[in-house]
């Protein structure tokens, strides 16, 4: 069997330090992130100064850099985008990641010559949406954790770029890119670089009995009064809390796939963690490609030791069920060290189960708390050693906490792993290999060097005549073994003419030289010259379109009791999801499809067909297979969550709005839409109305936002409703059919829960979006269709809540609005708690 082919490892850099540690322990390639329009706002970063020199030290060493502009960024942000990415283009970055199709066409315009990684938040999880980026000139797919093996070498086999995966770190729980909680719950948009991290935080699993997951249908009033009964979590209830990826023993199944890169995530991470992580992956990458690939055990647990959460292969190998999550705590465990025997007021006696040395960091999980210390001292009886041994008890000082027998005890930190660690990138382990020409004559040492891209530089030095200890050629040469610079030889041309003194400072100062002369060299060969001037606004120079008499209504229904309740509302359009909540994709009843259109075109309404968000390839394949049977139904039309789903709908000539999903945020993604065959955008819901009716202006599409209804949190592959009450789809226990579920956080929110037709669960927020007693505000921004989610809303609640934007948006044409009655109708008929979401205050 031939050796797989060369797989890039690529490792996260958060400062010059963790750079440094990527790249002495092997990385080929490291990502990291400017002063801004990144995903990781809470890292150090790079300045412009320091960027430009971790640039010039991986370039010099033979790595690549990739800059993270992996964010949502808004019209006015662009501004400062367009210098921003010449200056990174002129000081050599390899590569840009991105997330928002925006910026993706902002940067092929004006720094063309840099390539284009799109991030994995960017969704970017079936065939057809990696094609048509490749239209687009992307250079590289960044795939989201969720996907399995099979279907990634499928992918790799059927696409012509490059896909990169994750293959080690923290996982998001929701699928990356499509995650609303930090920002609507804490006004920190993941989408923003300002993750709040709220699936770490502890959630209680409630149950109402009388009620069904597809839209409450048997529960009328406000969810708040159903009678919510708790659901015992007996691993804990850190529900949402992933375990971290490794998947060091599954390298071989994952380079198999024929992905180009493995991405170890860990941009927060402290430089020893990112020397270890990297050493160990490299190790496992180099003896695969040797035809002997084996992890050692010591290799395990300095993974283990570096961070952990619980490891997990994240979902390469199929969904993992209840171990995909850690509930029990959500931070990191270390190494299982012991438990204690005895807690003293200033100390506490440990049985170890494993070593223990000073230095050592641990952490006690104690009945009445947990807290944590480094060890400066053990005792073993009245003996203060360095060092205790498995089976041994210790007592180690504590300064804080309580600690009673049988709390178990953690080794937080590994004294003599860290200092392995920092001795990795401390001294320069990686160096350059070079062939060497030394020639010693007319008293002078001249070396030449050359790099294995044909680089050739020289270095000198003055020789004095020989007195008693002349100079020969194989006393030269073992001089210049001996040499440590960033350069290595790998094989010598030495000549000696004439009589000449042995002198090692004479050596070294030439070889040093050279050799600094070679690290310039390799840095700069990667600068590129300024571009010229340019103005970096002029590509959103639009006209301003003239705005709708009355915008669009539309409901987004998920199953036929909502579309009949919509139209006998007076709604304008359905969008018709009858993937989206209940039933199995494989058994979609086109009778309903046609019953819905057939209702729309009695009502004279037009159906769109809201598609699902997340369409792997397995759900494209079969959508497309039943594409015919849709047509004859009376499908013409839909809504797009993803680019998969977008390029379908064009190839059928169906007419297709682009759904929020897609997170368009700014002019210019909703300028490449346009240009992708979309007729209308969905804006995100992250944005205000202000930001709103500045899009509007010179928008080339008409623009729509949800006004009204429960917004999506998260959509995940994990479901806790399964995890905690057993799923047996085959033998028809299928808990989330026959109660609704929901989870409170610890302030009393309650997150409805409800299922797809791939079994995905998607969280809800906790209040309902409501802003027809504010038409006020809302009307000026002029928007062209406006939208309820009818998602939780019983027939009778959405009819009146339909009626009601009906005649609100009437009385406002007609100049008799007036929001107090209005108010009181969305009262009457609300499910949770109102909210106007980020229409009035945005996402940080």
């Amino acid at each position: 069997m031939p050796p797989p082919r060369p797989v890039e490892l690529l490792a996260p850099a958060g400062s010059f330090e963790a750079l440094q540690a990527a790249v002495e322990n092997g990385a080929d390639a490291v990502y990291l992130g400017g002063q801004a329009f990144h995903a990781r706002g809470r890292a150090v970063n790079f300045g412009d100064e320091e960027l430009g020199r971790g640039l010039d030290y991986a370039h010099a060493k033979g790595a690549k850099v990739y800059l993270t502009v992996n964010t949502l960024l808004t019209n006015r942000e662009f501004e400062q985008l367009g210098p921003y990415l010449a200056r990174v283009r002129e000081q050599g970055i390899d590569a840009l990641i991105v997330q928002d199709l925006g910026v993706m066409q902002f940067a092929r315009t004006h720094v063309p010559d840099v390539p284009i990684h799109m991030s994995t938040q960017a969704s970017i999880h079936n065939a057809r949406s990696v094609q048509l980026l490749a239209d687009w000139g992307v250079e590289r797919i960044i795939l989201p954790r969720e996907l399995e093996l099979a279907e990634i070498a499928q992918m790799a086999k059927s696409t012509r770029i490059p896909l990169e995966v994750f293959v080690h770190g923290a996982q998001c729980y929701s699928y990356s890119g499509q995650c609303l909680a930090s920002s609507l719950i804490g006004s920190r948009s993941g989408n923003r670089g300002k993750c709040a991290s709220t699936c770490r935080w502890p959630y209680e699993l409630l149950k109402s009995e009388g009620a069904v997951a597809q839209g409450a249908e048997n529960k009328p009033g406000s969810m708040e009064a159903w009678d919510w009964q708790k659901v015992p979590t007996p691993e804990g209830v850190y529900l949402e809390s992933s375990r971290d990826m490794c998947t060091i023993e599954n390298l071989p199944g994952i380079v198999g796939t024929g992905v180009c890169s493995l991405k170890i995530e860990g941009r927060m991470r402290r430089p020893e963690y990112v020397a270890i992580v990297t050493n160990i992956y490299r190790r496992g990458l180099d003896r695969l490609a040797k035809g002997n690939f084996f992890v050692t055990p010591e290799e395990q647990h300095l993974l283990m030791q570096a961070f952990n959460r619980e490891f997990v292969p994240g979902y390469f190998l199929g969904n993992a069920g209840n171990a995909f999550v850690s509930a029990e705590r959500p931070d990191n465990r270390g190494v299982l060290l012991g438990e204690v025997v005895l807690g003293h007021k200033e100390s506490v006696d440990i049985k170890l189960r494993a070593p223990l040395r000073v230095g050592d960091g641990i952490e006690v999980w104690g009945q009445r708390g947990d807290f944590g210390d480094r060890v400066d001292r053990i005792r073993i009886g009245e003996r203060f050693v360095e060092q205790g041994r498995p089976g041994e008890v210790v007592r180690v000082p504590k300064r804080s906490g309580f600690a009673s027998p049988g709390d178990k005890v953690y080794k937080s930190s590994d004294g003599q792993a860290l200092q392995w660690a920092q001795r990795t990138f401390q001294a320069e382990q990686r160096k350059v290999p070079v062939a060497v020409d030394a020639l010693a004559a007319d008293g002078a040492l001249t070396i030449a060097i050359t790099d294995d891209e044909g680089r050739r530089v020289t270095g000198a030095a003055h020789l004095e005549t020989a007195g008693k200890a002349v100079l020969t050629p194989e006393l030269l040469k073992r001089a210049l073994k001996e040499q440590g610079t960033a350069c290595k030889p790998r094989s010598f041309q030495v000549e000696v003419t004439g009589l000449w003194a042995v002198d090692p400072h004479a050596v070294q100062q030439a070889w040093q030289a050279a050799s600094e002369a070679l690290v310039q060299a390799r840095a700069q060969a990667l600068h590129r010259a300024p571009l010229p001037a340019a103005t970096f606004d002029a590509f959103l120079a639009l006209p301003e379109r003239p705005a709708p008499a009355r915008p669009e209504l539309a409901v987004a229904c998920p199953n036929i009791q909502s579309v009949r309740a919509a139209l006998a509302g007076g709604a304008d359009s359905i969008y018709y999801a009858p993937l989206d909540y209940g039933g199995d994709l494989e058994e979609w009843n086109l009778r309903k499809v046609r019953e819905a259109a057939e209702l729309c075109e009695a009502a004279g309404k037009p159906l769109w067909l809201h598609m699902p968000y997340i369409t792997r390839d397995q759900d494209m394949a079969y959508i497309e297979r039943l594409a015919p049977e849709l047509e004859a139904a009376g499908v013409k039309r839909v809504v797009a969550g993803n680019l998969g789903v977008l390029s379908l709908a064009k190839e059928r000539g169906w007419d297709v709005r682009a759904d929020y999903y897609l997170n368009a945020f700014n002019g210019y993604t909703v300028r490449v839409l346009r240009d992708m065959g979309v007729g209308a955008v969905a804006l995100s819901p992250e944005l205000n109305l202000e930001q709103m009716a500045e899009l509007r202006k010179t928008s080339p599409l008409p623009l729509e936002a949800v006004i009204h209804g429960q917004l999506h949190l998260m959509i995940s592959e994990h479901c806790i409703i399964g995890a905690v009450e057993g799923c047996y789809t085959q033998g028809k226990h299928v808990p989330c059919r026959r109660a609704q579920y929901a989870l409170r956080d610890e302030k009393g929110y309650v997150f409805p829960l409800v299922t797809d037709g791939k079994c995905r669960m998607h969280m809800m927020n906790s209040r309902e979006l409501a802003m027809l007693d504010r038409l006020n505000e809302l009307m000026p921004a002029r928007l062209d269709v406006l939208r309820i989610h009818a998602v939780g809303l019983n027939a009778a609640n959405l009819e009146a809540v339909t009626r009601a934007h009906v005649e609100g948006l009437d009385a406002w044409q007609q100049g008799t609005y007036q929001p107090g009655p209005f108010n009181a109708k969305l009262n009457d008929a609300r499910t949770l708690k109102l909210t106007t979401g980020h229409m009035f205050r945005g996402a940080l």
